[in-house]
């Protein structure tokens, strides 16, 4: 089993109208769609053929040189079964929302391109305790489809469900630079195909994650990424959200890319890594469709997300507000140590978070417990004098 996009989920209606199947009231699928509805590959079938995925439609880009060109992005594990060839149909609802009916009157793009993802990390458990040992290749899960034109008209819209029009510009994060713009505590939003509307905050900044693929494969398929960014709290997203754009709720600028949560914190690419590596690869200069107003909040729904964000308007801190002074060292002191920390029994993770005085911190995620639990030594209080933080999260799986 690839634990690449939802299975069927069931569940009523949140606060805000979710889940995003993206159909009208007749059950008729919305043209042009909406992003941050249900979406996918019409091939992505297990070996079984019975068993389907998809994922959510994020946001639509254009080619700068041709903006009559418009694609869907989403994640590769979504758009492309995780590696899969180019030129497949994307449908919209995805399979799992047709009852795993691939009905090619669905199909709303087609597959252009997409980062390919390196399943880098060695399963280590069992030897000292220690899960992984990884590569750190890959920085993004990310693919493009090019949206069809069907009588002249587009079959996608840049609409999120939602959300709305979200501001053209992105935030940098540690990918583009040691002066990140993505900064702890920055509050931001989501539209996904299960869970909906849902906001928080960001937790952690400059993570280098191993992240599960498929736990019963054998040995399990796990890619390490590096440069990520955290979102607090498990609720934020559900199975089925991956490909979600999230966006700062004050601004509506871009922060990343929704590919994998544990049952404590969601992980997302930074859009800047996401736009740079697929216009690399594309050969074409992407850029995310929106609005140049940049000042518009984000209306959220009152049974919240993300843990601690429940009932409670965006922007309890100000956008951009963020750690202070130190960011720099510590993210060289965590560079030094990450390999030392990845050895200590059951990391799955290691970031920079801040104490409540904005102070930086260098967290390590544990997939249970603690170290103690795996009989193994204590993890550091502090490494060259900046402090370590244990978090248990869970492990970390491709939603």
């Amino acid at each position: 089993m690839v634990w690449a996009a939802a299975l069927l989920v069931a569940g009523g209606a949140l606060a805000d109208g979710g889940p995003h199947i993206g159909l009208d009231s007749a059950g008729i699928p919305v043209r042009p769609t909406p992003m941050g509805v249900s979406g996918g590959n019409i091939k992505h079938f297990d070996e079984d053929d019975t068993t389907c995925h998809n994922g959510t439609l994020g946001v639509l880009l254009q080619d700068d040189d041709t903006p009559t060109d418009h694609y869907i992005l989403s994640n590769n594990h979504v758009l492309a079964r995780i590696n899969g060839p180019l030129d497949e149909k994307i449908i919209q609802p995805g399979l799992v929302d047709l009852a795993c009916n691939d009905n090619t009157n669905n199909v709303v793009g087609v597959l252009s391109a997409l980062e390919e993802i390196k399943f880098d990390c060695e399963p280590f458990a069992g030897r000292g305790g220690r899960l992984y040992l990884c590569a750190f290749s890959n920085v993004v899960d990310a693919a493009i489809a090019k949206v069809d034109l069907v009588n002249g008209a587009y079959q996608a819209s840049a609409e999120i469900t939602d959300i709305g029009t979200v501001c053209s510009a992105i935030y940098k994060s540690t990918y583009s630079g040691i002066n990140p713009q993505v900064t702890v505590g920055m509050p931001v939003c989501k539209s996904g195909r299960t869970t909906g509307l849902t906001c928080s905050e960001v937790s952690a900044i400059d993570v280098s994650i191993g992240v599960m693929y498929c736990g019963d494969c054998d040995p399990p398929l796990v890619a390490s990424f590096t440069d990520q960014i955290m979102v607090k709290g498990g609720d934020f997203v559900g199975p089925g959200d991956s490909g979600s754009y999230i966006v700062n709720a004050v601004d509506r600028k871009g922060v990343g890319l929704v590919f994998a949560a544990s049952k404590k914190e969601t992980v997302a690419n930074p859009i800047d890594a996401v736009l740079k590596q697929l216009s690399d690869e594309s050969e074409v200069p992407l850029s995310i469709i929106g609005g140049d107003d940049c000042g518009t909040r984000i209306d959220q729904p009152g049974g919240g997300g993300g843990n601690g964000n429940k009932g409670r308007g965006p922007g309890s801190r100000s956008s951009g507000a963020g750690m202070a002074s130190g960011l720099a060292v510590a993210r060289d002191v965590k560079r030094r140590h990450e390999e030392e920390l990845f050895g200590f029994p059951g990391v799955v993770g290691v970031g920079l978070g801040a104490d409540k005085a904005g102070n930086p911190v260098i967290q390590v995620y544990l997939a249970v417990g603690g170290s103690v639990g795996f009989g193994g030594p204590q993890l550091p209080n502090e490494l060259e004098g900046v402090p370590v933080r244990a978090v248990v999260t869970g492990p970390f799986i491709a939603h």
